[in-house]
């Protein structure tokens, strides 16, 4: 598995891993998460596995999840793991940047 993918996931962990803490430690009861930016998708991860401790989810400037979907072409083994049937709309400009990735 490629190191870099490693370290972003081991980062994302980390982050939930600090706010599993806050929330059950600290404040003790659920609570509205913002996330800006990667903090988006640290969020939405947390809300996902933790519903029990949120009670929504704000998101801003949110990073682009599909941004992080590989090129089929160049990554092909990769591209399996994470399928995308391009089934929500993006500009011309933004799909054609996916492309590249």
């Amino acid at each position: 598995m490629n190191i870099k993918l490693i370290c972003f996931w081991k980062l994302i962990i980390e982050e939930i891993i600090q706010i599993n803490y806050l929330l059950q430690q600290v404040i003790g009861e659920p609570v509205y998460l913002v996330g800006n930016s990667l903090g988006g998708l640290v969020a939405l991860y947390f809300a996902a596995c933790n519903p029990h401790l949120v009670k929504g989810v704000t998101l801003l400037n949110a990073t682009p999840f599909w941004g992080f979907l590989p090129n089929p072409i160049k990554n092909p083994r990769v591209a399996k793991i994470f399928p995308w049937a391009g089934t929500f709309p993006l500009p011309s400009s933004v799909k054609r940047l996916t492309e590249l990735l």
